[in-house]
């Protein structure tokens, strides 16, 4: 198993993003230590991603209202 020639890294080409929709593709295409090293960095990436919505020491809700009474100021 794992990617054999350029037309399997071309058919794996996507981003982080649209990770769940080619889970199908990952797991017929990469070896099992391959999927699971690609869902480490999803992770990573959705706690990157977390940390610039969510600053530290707020909690979403707070970061919500936040952005909620900033969008009030702007109308």
């Amino acid at each position: 198993m794992g990617i054999q020639d350029a037309t399997d890294i071309k058919t794996l080409t996507f981003s982080l993003d649209s990770l769940e929709d080619h889970q199908e593709d990952m797991t017929a295409l990469l070896s099992d230590e391959q999927v699971q090293f690609i869902d480490l960095l999803a992770k990573l990436y959705a706690a990157l991603q977390l940390t610039i919505i969510i600053p530290d020491g707020q909690t979403f809700s707070g970061q919500m209202v936040k952005t909620y009474e900033i969008g009030k100021l702007q109308v």
